[in-house]
C-alpha cells in the first residue's frame, strides 16, 4: 500500500511537471509577490527587482519565484523555463507592473 501510494506521487509529479504552463506559473507567483504589497510600495519593489543590471534582475527575480515555491534545477534552467525567465528579466519596472497584471 504504501509503495502504491509512492508510485503514484511519482507519476502524478512526472505528469505535473511535464504539463506545467511555465509562464503562468512565474508569472502568478511574481505577481503574488508584489501585491503583497500596498500600491505605493509596489512600483518601489517592482523598481527593486528590475531597476538594477540583468546579472542582478536575475538573481532577484530567481530569488522570488524560488521564495514562491520554484525550484531550479542544479543544471541552470531548463530551456523552456530560461525564455519565460528571460522574457521577464528583460522588462523595466513599469512593462513588468503591467505584463504581470498587478499595477
Amino acid at each position: 500500500m504504501i509503495r502504491a501510494g509512492h508510485q503514484f506521487v511519482e507519476v502524478a509529479d512526472r505528469y505535473l511537471l511535464a504539463n506545467i504552463d511555465l509562464c503562468s506559473y512565474a508569472t502568478e507567483a511574481l505577481c503574488s509577490h508584489l501585491t503583497s504589497f500596498d500600491p505605493a510600495e509596489r512600483k518601489t519593489r517592482a523598481s527593486n527587482l528590475w531597476g538594477k543590471d540583468r546579472e542582478r534582475r536575475l538573481r532577484a527575480v530567481l530569488n522570488v519565484l524560488r521564495s514562491q515555491g520554484m525550484t531550479i534545477s542544479s543544471d541552470g534552467l531548463e530551456s523552456g523555463s530560461d525564455q519565460v525567465i528571460d522574457q521577464l528579466v528583460d522588462l523595466k519596472p513599469s512593462e513588468a507592473l503591467r505584463a504581470l497584471g498587478c499595477m
